[in-house]
């Protein structure tokens, strides 16, 4: 793993010279990634596999206040400096924006395709999540995540 951040810290490093001073708004031209090619669709209500996801949500959800509650609270923060703190540790880097602006640039520039991939596949499959059809505590506000599929 290590080798293969530093591989990737090392790529962006090297193109930072290249990095124009304003991104296009997409890297993807067209309709970007058709994430039905790696994502199954999701369990057929009322289905085996339906309940089986159901029951491991319900028994998998961490305690309040646990490590792995913190670390579901810290991720509903999708800044850049979040996201390169969240991979930091992994990494064994102290990731940075102003320590890795080529990188933060390119996490800045990814958003758009991400953010395209993910909005054109969710209304196909429209369905609701666990934590809104499931009683319990969710690390973030569930108005906010009620029209969240």
């Amino acid at each position: 793993m290590r080798r293969s951040a530093f591989a990737l810290l090392a790529l962006v490093g090297a193109t930072a010279a290249t990095v124009p001073a304003n991104p296009p708004e997409r890297y993807l031209t067209g309709t970007g990634v058709d994430l039905r090619r790696f994502l199954p669709a999701p369990p057929t209500p009322g289905s085996p596999l339906e309940a089986r996801d159901r029951t491991t949500f319900r028994h998998g959800r961490p305690p309040i206040d646990s490590t792995r509650w913190k670390m579901a609270t810290a991720d509903v923060d999708e800044g850049t400096a979040a996201i390169m703190r969240d991979y930091a540790a992994p990494i064994g880097l102290p990731l940075t924006p102003e320590r890795y602006p080529a990188l933060a640039h390119l996490l800045i520039g990814m958003r758009p395709d991400v953010a395209a991939a993910v909005n054109a596949v969710k209304p196909i499959y429209a369905r609701r999540r666990p934590f809104l059809r499931d009683a319990g505590p969710v690390c973030e506000d569930k108005v906010q995540l009620s029209h969240s599929f």
